[in-house]
């Protein structure tokens, strides 16, 4: 008999137990939060650090994303707090420059429109791609709408006939609050 066997006869045989743990309010508490990122118009291409720290603030930007709270500064030659780059910095101050141009124009802005713009008005010196303007705009939205006090809203047909809007379909516009 195999030594299984014989244990088994001598009442020496193990349970295994196992336990399942309850997800409910674990499942709630990530529904919460990943409408709570909808609603801040947050986008799968603009997940990144510099995105929770403009809309969230830094301490949920380190929880999200401890490998990048610290960086080597060259110049400095230490370890620093990331902060946002200059680079980043301007480009969110011409993305709301022509948000505030769009709106005042025609009283709202559309995405592919402020990326058009920037894209067609930089001076010939500066080469910047469309898809780096694209994630600015998805990483800073936010950002813009909270300290613009602006919103981001599906057009609908109310307005569509408000503004004028022509195009197929109901695109996300910005506006100013109300």
């Amino acid at each position: 008999m195999s030594q299984i066997h014989n244990n088994y006869k001598k009442g020496m045989h193990h349970i295994g137990c196992y336990t399942i743990s309850n997800y409910t309010n674990l499942f709630l508490l990530i529904e919460k939060q990943a409408k709570l990122w909808e609603y801040n118009h947050y986008s799968m291409q603009g997940i990144s650090y510099e995105m929770f720290m403009r809309g969230e603030g830094k301490d949920v930007a380190d929880r999200i994303f401890p490998q990048y709270k610290q960086i080597y500064d060259k110049k400095k030659k230490q370890i620093v707090d990331r902060t946002t780059t200059k680079f980043s910095d301007n480009l969110e101050d011409i993305i709301v420059l022509c948000i505030f141009n769009q709106i005042d124009e025609r009283g709202y802005a559309i995405e592919k429109d402020i990326i058009m713009d920037i894209i067609s008005n930089m001076d010939l010196n500066i080469n910047i791609k469309h898809k780096t303007v694209e994630l600015q705009i998805k990483k800073s939205m936010k950002e813009i709408l909270d300290g613009y006090d602006l919103q981001r809203v599906r057009a609908n047909k109310e307005l569509k006939t408000k503004y004028g809007i022509t195009s197929k379909g109901y695109p996300y516009i910005i506006i100013k609050n109300k």
